[in-house]
């Protein structure tokens, strides 16, 4: 479409002033509407997430690489060893979604994370788990 055109020329040179949300936002839109910019400009915006600070949150990184997927877009290896890394942290704060959606994308890339990533998803889903069980109780 002749909007995308614009959009990447107008946006490009802009998406170090986005947020993570912001980010993870417009990638979700693009894909949403099935259009997959060019790859300098998916390239240029995967750099910008990997770079951020604060780092993405695990709901954006979740975003990003569902969006990824979604338009057929594989980040390099290091792109996604360094953007799980960066949000290995934050796990425990993840929504149940935001994990499930990560595994989804990350088992679409065929992307093996390291084990102590694995390790703090694993805890962060079993505190889910027992937050879920917690609320089932309270009900009965």
């Amino acid at each position: 479409p002749s909007w995308l055109y614009r959009f990447e020329s107008t946006s490009h040179a802009q998406l170090d002033q986005f947020d993570a949300r912001g980010l993870s936002m417009v990638m979700w839109s693009l894909a949403c509407l099935g259009v997959r910019p060019g790859s300098l400009w998916i390239s240029s915006l995967s750099q910008v997430a990997v770079e951020m600070y604060p780092p993405c949150t695990p709901h954006a990184t979740a975003v990003l690489l569902w969006s990824f997927t979604t338009l057929g877009y594989t980040p390099g290896p290091a792109w996604v060893r360094s953007m799980l890394g960066r949000t290995a942290q934050q796990l425990p704060d993840a929504s149940p979604q935001a994990l499930a959606v990560m595994v989804a994308a990350l088992a679409k890339l065929g992307v093996v994370p390291p084990p102590a990533w694995t390790t703090r998803l694993l805890a962060a889903c079993q505190r889910c788990l027992r937050q879920q069980q917690q609320q089932r109780r309270r009900r009965q």
